[in-house]
């Protein structure tokens, strides 16, 4: 966009130290053309002078931002003065906090600091991993008080007022933990003003898939195998179907879709604070359930859901960690930073749904250990599959580590029912004049009708959203380049776009299926090599940059030092040096 602004000559002589000649006058107000453009109209009496100011590039992508924003805010007020109270304070309120605020605050842990830490592994998209995490959960909470709030307490009764208490504000930052499973299919490649609709789109979706799976079917789901993380990955992994549209440079082989030693160990920071505080995700709303409050002793039995939901996802986390180890050694001779980073956590997203019921010590590390080697075999081999033969560009795995774990929970559940000896844990009514074995037949089919009802609901209501964000563009926010893709320069005070030429990748990731031809040579290759494919989108775009006469990419190249050196002289270590066609 270009802004125009047409002055009269003193001003101008002031503003750019030429002196003109003029006659006192006064001006007239500014008037906004509609193509955007500023107008100042002066008296007749005089010349005027036109200066022109460009809009950068980055002003550019973030048109939209701000008036996305205020749409948010100015809808967020008056509904909430409107629609919200608190919860009967007194006794009441001082209860809650003694049963849930420490779980609350542990959840809390996991969605600002585990999530945002655990997508820092891209070498160039730091800021906008922790930072856009933090934006994104703040909406998706405020929205869901709103939205889950009015789903829970107001379908199907005479309350005109969400009642917000502590149980509620745990939910919405359950379905704020979705929009960041989501949000891990899109990094890199939504624009913070996309990714904010794609927050905001989720949070109804939510609430249907929650209202239908736990309200009618009655599913075992404790925490949140279906209605989070199963929901959020194929939310997300539908939107990125759609913003990629089918190029090759939104997935693996983007030369700035690697990482770096120091990204990886911030990555693995955000693991640990999940693996962790996971146990608190499972159990922090167990003593809410309604099993607790229609079985004889509720406050008991909700005791010894808590108490399950604990023990069981801790042991199902270590057997996780146990089998991603091996697996990663397994299939790639090597550990993997990227399968560390993940897998050791599917143990706790399995046991999402089963977590809540004596499903036994060795049960939980079995399902544990299977999860994680199911998604360590997903990072080595159903991520690169899913990019280069479907299009399906994962950028933080969330198919491994959420949905195939998920749809897993949901079947361990239903399993596991099979073999209850009590009613107990069924809340359902048509098992009331049945026995235990015949409930758990009940609750098998359910479970399994959960998961076509989650992945109906996510897939959809995904694929509408993503057309959404890329078809509605009303100040014509332009599309992010090669260049901008998986970088923190656009949106930073202070960052700048790494050329693509310089993005040659420091050693590749290790979920990099096809990398540069640079690798090749590069001392610090160390992972798969898949050159002779046919090339990408980067590649192409990289040869098509090249200067007249230059026949390949950039080269990592070792020059040797000396064999011999002066006594004065100490010898120096190998220089690394960057051989660049464009320089």
């Amino acid at each position: 966009m270009t802004v125009v602004r047409v002055m009269p000559a003193r001003a101008c002589a002031e503003a750019v130290t030429t002196h003109v000649q003029q006659q006192s006058q006064v001006e007239k107000p500014l008037v906004e053309k509609s193509n955007g453009s500023l107008l100042s109209e002066a008296n007749s009496e005089g010349p005027l002078h036109m200066v022109v100011t460009e809009e950068t590039r980055g002003q550019q992508l973030r048109r939209n931002f701000l008036p996305s924003m205020g749409f948010f805010v100015i809808c967020l007020i008056p509904l909430m003065f409107g629609l919200t109270r608190y919860v009967e304070l007194g006794v009441n309120g001082q209860d809650q906090v003694t049963q849930y605020y420490m779980w609350f605050i542990h959840v809390e842990i996991m969605v600002f600091l585990g999530f945002g830490f655990l997508m820092t592994f891209l070498r160039r998209y730091t800021l906008g991993a922790i930072m856009l995490n933090f934006l994104g959960s703040c909406l998706m909470f405020l929205v869901a008080i709103l939205i889950v709030g009015a789903a829970h307490q107001t379908l199907g009764t005479d309350q005109d007022k969400i009642k917000v208490d502590l149980p509620l504000l745990i939910d919405c930052t359950f379905c704020a933990a979705t929009g960041m499973v989501a949000y891990g299919a899109v990094i890199g490649k939504a624009t913070p003003t996309q990714l904010m609709w794609i927050m905001v789109g989720l949070v109804p979706a939510f609430a249907l898939n929650q209202y239908i799976v736990i309200e009618h079917f009655h599913i075992l789901d404790m925490g949140g195998s279906n209605v989070i993380h199963q929901f959020g990955a194929y939310y997300g992994l539908a939107v990125s179907f759609v913003l990629s549209r089918q190029r090759s440079a939104h997935g693996l082989q983007h030369p700035k879709k690697s990482s770096t030693y120091l990204n990886d160990a911030f990555s693995l920071v955000g693991t640990l604070f999940l693996w962790i505080f996971w146990p608190s995700f499972n159990g922090a709303l167990a003593s809410t359930s309604s099993a607790a409050t229609t079985v004889p002793s509720a406050e008991g039995h909700a005791a010894s859901e808590q108490f399950l939901c604990v023990i069981n996802t801790v042991i199902s986390l270590s057997g996780a960690c146990v089998a991603t180890f091996m697996t990663s050694v397994l299939v790639g001779g090597r550990m993997k930073a990227e399968h560390i980073q993940n897998a050791t956590l599917a143990g706790g997203v399995a046991m999402g749904a089963a977590c809540s019921i004596p499903i036994t010590p060795a049960g939980a590390m079995v399902v544990g250990m299977a999860a994680g080697a199911l998604s360590t075999l997903g990072f080595e081999y159903l991520t690169p599959f899913l990019d280069t033969r479907l299009g399906v560009r994962d950028s933080c795995g969330v198919h491994n580590l959420h949905g195939l774990p998920g749809i897993l929970g949901s079947f361990v559940a239903g399993l596991a029912s099979l073999g209850m000896t009590t009613k107990d844990y069924f809340t359902r009514d048509d098992c009331a004049d049945n026995t235990p074995r015949e409930c758990g037949g009940l609750q098998l089919g359910y479970q399994l009708a959960g998961v076509c009802v989650a992945l109906c609901i996510s897939i959809a209501w995904g694929l509408i959203v993503g057309i959404i964000v890329t078809k509605v563009n009303p100040l014509k926010e332009p599309e992010l380049s090669l260049d901008e893709l998986f970088d923190d320069g656009p949106w930073w005070h202070e960052q700048a776009v790494e050329p693509m030429e310089d993005a040659i990748h420091p050693y590749p990731h290790p979920n990099q299926a096809a990398t540069l031809q640079s690798n090749k040579v590069s001392p610090h290759a160390n992972g798969k090599h898949d050159t002779s494919k046919q090339l990408g989108d980067v590649e192409l775009a990289l040869d098509a940059s090249l200067p007249s006469g230059a026949s390949e990419p950039p080269l990592i190249k070792v020059s040797e030092p000396a064999s011999e050196t002066s006594p004065s002289e100490e010898p120096k270590p190998p220089n690394l040096q960057h051989k660049s066609a464009w320089a």
